[in-house]
């Protein structure tokens, strides 16, 4: 197997949790822009596939949604 390197884009956040201070990582691929239009892509195509089995399962997007989740 020929494994390849990614590097990756490192943004860091403190958020304050149960009174605590924890710290967030995000993680972001720097990718070539081929790579990023495949993966763009392939994203949009899973998201248009789980969007539609919903509709044929929740009337609403507040039915499978945590109340406490912002819905997007």
């Amino acid at each position: 197997m020929n494994a390849v390197a990614t590097a990756y884009h490192k943004e860091t956040t403190t958020a304050i949790f149960q009174g605590k201070p924890i710290v967030l990582e995000n993680l972001t691929p720097v990718l070539a822009p081929k790579a990023r239009e495949q993966r763009k892509r392939e994203g949009e195509r899973a998201c248009s596939t789980c969007s539609s089995s919903m509709r044929t399962h929740f009337v609403n997007h507040s039915q499978h949604c945590d109340r406490g989740l912002s819905m997007v």
